[in-house]
């Protein structure tokens, strides 16, 4: 194919808002991308059969793909390369992990088979590549050795991938997805990342803050390629596909995996909720003219693809397969996927550790049982450094893990019997025999009378140790065998516990060791965790009733509240920062449940694309203000930060004046100016502030979320407020009182409305401490 002159900029970078996607074809600033001229199209199959729709996926699965493209989107390259000494450097292992996890949820979107894989061989090649396009400012699938920082590996690198100028990361591939400008009507990059048949692919980029543009390389492997049965696969897909990433007014395509059918005389139709559309074929290709196999693309007018979900129905006709005409029709039905949710995902050191508990400890890090490793792992909230410590007995199967009044983390360990502690200082671990035999200790929590209790599954007791003495005493349960698994303090000064086998809620003084239970309305509900809410009552998980239940602690009043999921089996719970209830779910899932309306949200977990499905297990509120839970299919253990619970005092921005709805005075005031830099051809704002910032806010370039509402005119003059989502391009910061200049990636116009969100991990580890809202006239 020949090269393509540089193309239309396609906007920023979270490309999560469904109005960014319709304004990536406008933006004024110049992005230049180019495709390979892929080899081994020799590997392009006759079709010797009718040719088949790819089938995509429904509408749960299409929602968790989304939410996984997003999991590691706010990770930190680590490029450890330097263009200006001509160093191609490397990316970090998690990274890489993040883009193929990321290229595989769109290709299993589309429906594609198999799981790409990034080569670390072809990887060097496209840091190579990178680095050439960065240095030199260009791209160039054959560049000449006179180029600064030219390489035969990086030649090699460039010959083979899709490159992008300018822009890295998530942003190249939706860039890639939605490939506008008037060279790209055979939308050739998406082909190349959607093709069925691909199953090796490299990636190399050169970050953004390197004071270079930044590039990216996506190297198309067929040497490894899937034996697929013939396809065709359609973007946007077949069936359901996440509204924010529809190609507003831009190019839908159907590709085959074939060079031999001939879609030159074929026709598309295609209808919204019913409404035939105008449509306008930009490229239909046949035997003769084509690239890695035939396809058929066209576009919809914009008023076709608004902001609203809609079924499209799409028939595509009179495509000659085998000298035979034949017709596919497919629906895409668009849906709003729920709010992306900021989360990260730490492997563990051992990929079959199983991570089951996890509580915050007192010395500011996470803990957490490894039942399969027989270990006790600990993660530090800032650096996220984990670090393991093996369990005397053999094979104690450690289950449950909570802070106890003495400063340790005490654990239960059901196989050895035993109840054990471990000193977050010396790391030294104690384990006390429990007198019962085979008791199976479960669940443990501190205690208000400075003791720590255990359930005892086996034989049906709570059971209390002292923390100073190590003495144990054991209770016995007197309703048969309720098989106490959980166990937490209540607000009411006793101890509550369930009783999954009896279908009960049960409570213990801790003074008088006087046990009641209370029956669960729902029968065979089988309750799995409890925990105190904010609200004063206890909270608790019912995994075959699907249902969270909530139990008055005067009154031993029941009242459940069904999940929206089918089968979720709800898991551990617990209080989270913003006053809600949060819990996980075995299907993938996590939820919240407000404690006042009762209203219960459910998100699917950001796992591990290597994991098809994450059986998600304990979690817990950390002291960095963060959700910490853990998933024991994938092994990691993964961070979501919750909305504030009160919201930070917002800086008065002129000349706009503060909303009079915000009564409390705000900690930091400043101004905002607004200019429009040539050199970067965005909008750039310089943000003086009257009072020094605290140094654990200072950004950086793509760390950060922003959220930038415009207000423009719309049809009949309407004014109304879109909000979408744009790259930070760049951060001055002055720690004390002066500045922080701000450049976002793209120019606009109207009023603007940032928000700097608080709590996202810059690469230092350091996070942002106040939430600043500015507006510019």
């Amino acid at each position: 194919m020949p090269l393509m002159p540089p193309l239309p900029a396609t906007g920023g970078f979270w490309n999560r808002a469904r109005r960014l996607l319709r304004l990536r074809t406008r933006a004024a600033r110049a992005r230049q991308r180019c495709w390979p001229v892929v080899d081994g199209l020799e590997r392009r199959v006759q079709l010797d059969a009718a040719l088949a729709v790819q089938a995509g996926v429904d509408q749960f699965t299409a929602n968790i793909l989304y939410q996984q493209f997003y999991n590691n989107a706010y990770l930190a390259s680590g490029w450890t390369g330097n263009v200006a000494a001509d160093g191609a450097g490397s990316l970090s292992p998690d990274y890489l992990a993040a883009i193929q996890n990321e290229l595989n949820c769109v290709r299993e979107l589309a429906g594609d088979p198999g799981v790409v894989a990034l080569d670390p061989a072809l990887n060097a090649e496209d840091q190579q590549a990178a680095l050439m396009m960065s240095a030199n400012n260009a791209l160039n699938h054959f560049p000449p050795s006179t180029w600064a920082d030219y390489s035969a590996a990086g030649a090699d690198g460039a010959g083979h991938s899709n490159l992008a100028l300018d822009v890295s990361g998530a942003e190249a591939i939706l860039d890639f997805l939605v490939d506008p400008g008037p060279n790209n009507t055979i939308v050739g990059h998406r082909r190349n990342i959607l093709d069925p048949l691909i199953g090796t692919m490299g990636w190399g980029e050169v970050d953004p803050a390197s004071g270079f543009p930044a590039s990216a390389a996506n190297y198309i492997d067929y040497s490894n390629a899937f034996s697929a049965p013939i396809t065709g696969v359609a973007w946007p897909t077949n069936g359901a596909f996440p509204l924010p990433w529809l190609p507003d007014g831009m190019r839908w395509s159907f590709q085959t995996d074939s060079s031999s059918a001939d879609f030159s005389h074929a026709t598309v139709s295609v209808t919204q909720n019913g409404v035939p559309q105008v449509v306008s074929i930009i490229d239909a290709e046949s035997p003769t003219n084509h690239y890695n196999g035939t396809a058929i693309v066209w576009t919809l007018p914009s008023t076709a693809t608004g902001e609203q979900a809609a079924a499209y129905d799409v028939n595509i006709s009179n495509v000659l397969v085998n000298g035979q005409p034949q017709d596919f029709s497919y629906t895409t039905t668009t849906f709003n996927p729920n709010p992306v949710r900021a989360a990260w995902a730490f492997a563990m050191p051992n990929p079959s550790s199983d991570p089951t508990a996890i509580t915050a400890g007192p010395d500011g890090n996470l803990w957490f049982t490894e039942p399969n490793a027989n270990k006790i792992g600990m993660i530090n909230p800032t650096t996220h450094a984990i670090t393991e410590f093996p369990i005397p007995s053999a094979a104690s199967g450690a289950d449950a893990i909570t802070a106890g009044p003495d400063g340790n983390l005490w654990f239960t360990e059901p196989t050895a019997n035993k109840i054990a502690m471990i000193s977050p200082t010396t790391h030294a671990v104690a384990e006390f025999p429990i007198p019962s035999a085979n008791s199976d200790p479960t669940a443990i929590t501190a205690g208000p009378d400075g003791n720590l209790w255990f359930t005892e599954r086996n034989v049906n007791k709570i059971g209390m140790i002292n923390p100073t003495t190590h003495a144990i005493t054991e209770f016995p349960i007197a309703t048969a065998p309720g098989e106490p698994t959980a166990i937490t303090a209540g607000p009411d000064g006793n101890l509550w516990f369930i009783e999954p086998n009896t279908n009960r809620i049960g409570t213990i003084s801790p003074t008088t060791h006087a046990i009641a239970s209370f029956p669960i309305p729902t029968a065979m509900s089988y309750p799995t965790a409890i925990a105190a809410g904010a609200d004063g009552n206890l909270w608790f998980t019912e995994v075959i009733g699907n249902r969270i239940g909530m139990i008055n602690p005067t009154t031993h009043a029941i009242t459940e509240f069904p999940l929206t999921t089918a089968l979720g089996e709800p898991n551990a719970i617990t209080a989270g920062p913003d006053g809600n209830l949060w819990f996980t779910e075995g299907s993938s899932q996590f939820g919240m449940i407000n404690p006042t309306t009762h209203a219960i949200t459910e998100f699917p977990a950001p796992i591990l694309f290597s994991a098809a499905q994450g059986d998600l297990l304990g979690i817990t509120a950390g002291p960095d203000g963060n959700l910490w839970f853990t998933e024991m299919i994938g092994d990691p253990i993964f961070l979501y930060p919750p909305a504030a619970t009160t919201p930070t005092p917002t800086p008065t921005v002129s000349p706009r004046p503060r909303p009079s709805s915000m009564s409390a005075p705000p900690q930091v005031v400043g101004s905002v100016a607004v200019s429009r830099p040539k050199k970067h051809k965005g909008t750039e704002y310089t943000i003086t502030f009257a009072a020094p910032l605290d140094p654990t806010s200072a950004l950086e370039a793509g760390r950060y979320r922003v959220s930038v509402g415009v207000n423009r005119r719309q049809r009949k003059h309407q004014r109304t407020v879109r909000t979408r989502t744009l790259a930070i391009r760049s951060v001055a910061y002055n720690p004390g009182p002066g500045t922080v200049v701000i450049t976002l990636a793209r120019a606009h116009k109207g009023a603007v409305e940032i928000t700097i969100e608080p709590g996202l991990e810059a690469a230092d580890g350091a996070t942002t401490s106040s939430r600043i809202t500015l507006a510019a006239p």
